[in-house]
């Protein structure tokens, strides 16, 4: 057994199905905030029986736009933010790159790293994938005042094979030009992605566990969005694999904590991943997971429950 942190939590990895309870107790007494069943071929039914999570590691959160930014618009909960925001950009000079160049990527990068540097864990992303973001299927899209300065930003991949406009990097200076700049912004990918024949927008790829390095709010504000989570490993992602989790402790974490949890189908492979490119199916067979303990505040867990069902950590 090994005590590691993953995803900004404290996980007790488990490698001998047969040491599984006296990984749990000496989780508990390490204070580990998740128990990970890390050998091979897990029995996943018998592990959900035993009240583990079973969860794909990465997803992203996707939105089919027939009629681009209208189809974005029409799922929102608060749409009327979102307009506002493509209202305030449109009093800035947009423009459009395809592909990217490296003179424009270096633009761009320091406006990205002041955008991380503000959000709580923020990883340098963009700058570590300098090859892949020039390598040809990329486009930059740019917002710039009347001084030509920078304003905001965002950084697209066009995925032929799976007709997915897959917005991997934004960025918005301070202070912004409107409350929800990046809505905005996905508002915009939307109306490119079928202009460039793609059926599909995703607004990135993440983590699936919030309450540590991703707040559970981006989850909130994706659905807010109207985005439909499916496991990232169905959109051309090859790293992203099911994990079985069980949460012990909530202690430190921003709460409340969530992740999708994978449901079982009919049949004799109850997980095997969604049919390629079927992400309806997909989105069905995801649930979203709201941790609570007894010191949770019931304010906080409030705007999650028309998506999610709630379960208690003791």
């Amino acid at each position: 057994m090994e005590l590691t942190d993953l995803e900004g939590a404290e996980f007790r990895l488990c490698d001998d199905p047969a040491s599984l309870a006296q990984a749990e107790g000496e989780a508990r007494a390490a204070r580990a905030h998740v128990l990970r069943a890390g050998w091979r071929d897990p029995d996943y039914a018998g592990l959900r029986d035993a009240g583990f999570v079973i969860r794909p590691d990465w997803i992203m959160f996707t939105r089919e736009v027939p009629e681009g930014t209208d189809s974005f618009l029409a799922a929102q909960v608060r749409p009327n933010r979102t307009r506002l925001a493509m209202d305030a950009l449109a009093g800035y000079a947009m423009s459009l790159e395809d592909p990217v160049t490296e003179r424009s990527y270096e633009e761009f990068l320091p406006l990205y790293r002041a955008h991380m540097g503000r959000i709580h864990g923020g990883l340098d992303f963009a700058g570590q994938l300098r090859e892949a973001v020039l390598g040809g299927d990329h486009l930059l899209a740019t917002w710039r005042d009347e001084a030509g300065a920078l304003v905001c930003g965002m950084i697209a991949r066009q995925d032929r094979e799976n007709s997915l406009l897959h917005v991997r990097f934004l960025a918005v200076r301070e202070p912004a030009p409107a409350p929800a700049t990046t809505a905005g912004m996905y508002a915009v990918a939307a109306s490119l992605a079928p202009a460039y024949g793609l059926k599909t927008l995703s607004m990135g790829i993440e983590m699936n566990f919030y309450g540590a390095v991703l707040s559970p709010g981006l989850c909130l504000y994706k659905l807010r969005l109207g985005g439909i989570p499916v496991p990232a490993g169905m959109l051309g992602e090859p790293d992203c694999e099911l994990v079985a989790d069980k949460m012990l402790g909530l202690r430190g974490l921003r709460q409340p904590v969530l992740c999708f949890e994978q449901l079982p189908v009919d049949g004799d492979a109850p997980y095997a991943p969604p049919a390629a490119g079927d992400l309806a199916d997909a989105a069905r067979r995801l649930r979203l997971v709201c941790f609570v303990s007894d010191e949770t505040d019931e304010a906080a867990v409030r705007p999650y429950r028309r998506w999610a069902q709630l379960r208690r950590v003791r």
